[in-house]
């Protein structure tokens, strides 16, 4: 067996985002003949970062049994960003507060396995790999990196000024200078990478979608979409996260000097419209499908399974369709399967990128497919 370091400061059996696709990796990494070391955030650090996510000790049954995991705690006590001070940070500001006792885990772990071969980092967040990169460094081994999403280069939500926007693309570029090969979610990610710094080389990037767990999509019966009835609930469900902020938007579609204080210096580095990747345009489709049919209000309703944001239910109100809503709260994964049962149909949404292509498949999308249950698509 080949010994790597794997460095991801989401881990199971803390239910976040992104844990999943960093377990799943950790889950499969025997079957290639490499046994994971696993650096990751301890649980109360992860929770207090992402002021969510959940104890889920079921996951830990995904882990293989000889895998070690060594869970590091901030350094000092983490305190949230006020609104505007997270500016003192280039990116997130896990790498200020968890750089000295992850890199300390990180010297030690690599001092009793001399034979470690590589590190991988699975990111966001993307000042881990600051750290990942000063261990490869230091100890001259190679990197690889699991990019999730898009760093310097997203627009859904604004750098604090083009400062910091550099300052990130700076960072990622010595980054993916630096390593050895680099993973994507979607060859649309790879390609922005590749175009964001024209001397990393092609043949670096490799992807491995958000679903890799063993599944045969083409092995599913064949899906019926059912027709509403007004004796009966119809309900479309979604499940997880939004990554959709009113304001953010709002600030987006306003000039620079027509905003107020600091937020003057915001920074967008791409164009990207995130109120469709939020239920806006199917609460304006349930209005207009009310209008027209009023008898089947009392059918038709949206799902949601997570923790259910304040907006949303004031996005419902301004299209009248608030009363439709039913919110099932934050549930643990292995129990997603009975309560995705009340759904009719699932809903898919992507955000909007002037002149381009969507560039993340949430794994969600891949779960929507494990369900059996109809894909209804906003994009």
């Amino acid at each position: 067996m080949v010994k790597i370091l794997f460095i991801s400061f989401e881990f199971h059996p803390v239910q976040t985002t992104g844990n999943f696709r960093a377990a799943n990796l950790v889950k499969y990494f025997g079957d290639e003949g490499i046994e994971p070391i696993v650096l990751c955030g301890e649980e109360a650090s992860i929770i207090q970062y992402f002021r969510g996510g959940r104890i889920n000790n079921n996951l830990l049954s995904d882990i293989p049994e000889n895998c070690k995991v060594f869970r590091v705690p901030f350094d000092k006590p983490y305190k949230p960003a006020s609104k505007y001070g997270q500016i003192k940070y280039y990116a997130d500001p896990i790498h200020s507060f968890w750089k000295n006792n992850a890199f300390n885990k990180a010297v030690e772990i690599i001092g009793q396995n001399p034979d470690i071969k590589a590190i991988v980092v699975s990111m966001p967040p993307f000042s881990v790999g600051e750290l990942a990169l000063k261990v490869s460094k230091k100890f001259k081994i190679p990197l690889f990196l699991d990019l999730r999403d898009a760093w310097s280069n997203q627009g859904q939500f604004p750098f604090f000024t083009r400062v910091h926007y550099l300052m990130n693309l700076f960072k990622e570029r010595a980054l993916l200078r630096h390593a050895t090969g680099i993973i994507t979610v979607t060859n649309q990610l790879a390609d922005i990478y590749l175009h964001s710094h024209k001397g990393i080389a092609k043949e670096k990037m490799k992807v491995v979608y958000n679903s890799f767990d063993r599944f045969d999509a083409n092995s599913q019966p064949p899906v019926t979409l059912n027709r509403i009835a007004e004796d009966k609930k119809y309900i479309v469900g979604y499940i997880g996260a939004f990554y959709f902020s009113p304001e953010a938007e709002l600030i987006k579609k306003t000039s620079w000097w027509k905003r107020s204080g600091f937020r003057k210096l915001f920074y967008y580095a791409v164009q990207e419209d995130w109120r469709y990747r939020s239920p806006y345009y199917f609460f304006k489709l349930m209005s207009l499908f009310f209008e027209k049919y009023p008898h089947f209000r009392k059918s038709l309703f949206f799902g949601h399974i997570g923790d259910t944001p304040t907006w949303l239910y004031d996005m419902a109100e301004s299209f009248g369709v608030k009363e439709n809503i039913i919110s099932y709260g934050f549930v643990n994964k292995d129990e997603l399967v009975n309560v995705v049962e009340e759904f009719s149909a699932l809903l898919a949404t992507t955000e909007k990128i002037p002149g381009n292509r969507s560039f993340c498949l949430p794994s969600k999308t891949f779960d929507y497919i494990k369900y059996g249950k109809p894909i209804f698509g906003l994009v």
